[in-house]
């Protein structure tokens, strides 16, 4: 089976559209719209995705060489794997040495409460999964998830030092809930947000970019209108709540034990 695009006029709305449909074939993909087109304009062959790169990754360290392969499809890329998944196949995951490490990797370093430094910028992707090895908690704990450094510069930006001090030391589930309303009352704030950093050359990666990038309450000293801070009064009725919750959740999970 293969998949086709096909063009046609739809009998219920009487305008034109397109669907993708599988098919062994260009006239049969035309039959199975039939029921639903007065006219069938076109039907295009549309060819498979392409392996993606965690999967040639993923084969590479297998010793398959077919990763580099440019045709390979991801459905072919995903039997593959499967294959040496199945046998146990051993890995070898050395040539990350060669490749930068990631956005991801800083990500996941700093959630599992690493401490996160410029030179960082120069560490391959093998060096830096060894770190992240190092602070990855043992089974059982849980990651301390801390405020994000992107959300540690939105804090300084938007807010008076009290209140960065006071979210800076919460986790970064805390601030999400904060921002959200925080955005929602005040539609402009984001573009405001987004426009500084341009000018001021803060990348979209911001892991390795220190809070001190910003100065505290910028927002304040750029003529903007005032904004609206009921986020703050949310995000505690909200914490509260979550509280309440699961406070009741621990009173009745002994009538739930066997």
């Amino acid at each position: 089976m293969s998949t086709y695009k096909v063009s046609y006029r739809s009998k219920e709305t009487n305008r034109r559209r397109s669907k993708h449909i599988e098919a062994p074939s260009a006239d049969a993909a035309r039959q199975l719209i039939a029921l639903e087109a007065t006219d069938v304009f076109s039907s295009e062959f549309v060819p498979p995705p392409l392996a993606s790169d965690a999967q040639r990754d993923y084969l590479r360290a297998f010793g398959d060489r077919r990763w580099n392969d440019p045709t390979l499809t991801k459905d072919q890329a995903h039997d593959l794997i499967d294959e040496f998944v199945a046998k146990d196949a051993p890995t070898n995951w050395s040539f990350r040495d060669s490749y930068p490490a990631t956005e991801a990797q800083f990500e996941k370093y700093h959630y599992f409460g690493g401490k996160l430094k410029p030179e960082f910028s120069k560490l391959t992707q093998g060096e830096m999964g060894r770190l992240i090895d190092r602070v990855r908690p043992r089974e059982g704990q849980d990651a301390p998830n801390p405020v994000s450094p992107r959300q540690a510069l939105c804090l300084r930006f938007f807010f008076e030092p009290a209140v960065t001090d006071r979210f800076i030391r919460m986790t970064k589930k805390d601030v999400k809930l904060l921002f959200d309303a925080f955005y929602e009352e005040n539609p402009g704030a984001r573009t405001v947000w987004d426009s500084w950093k341009k000018a001021h050359g803060i990348p979209e990666h911001t892991y390795l970019v220190g809070p001190s990038r910003v100065e505290r309450n910028t927002y304040a000293t750029l003529g903007e209108p005032p904004l609206s801070l009921n986020c703050l009064q949310t995000f505690k009725t909200q914490k509260q709540l979550d509280a309440a919750s699961q406070s009741v959740c621990q009173e009745h999970l002994p009538l739930l034990r066997p």
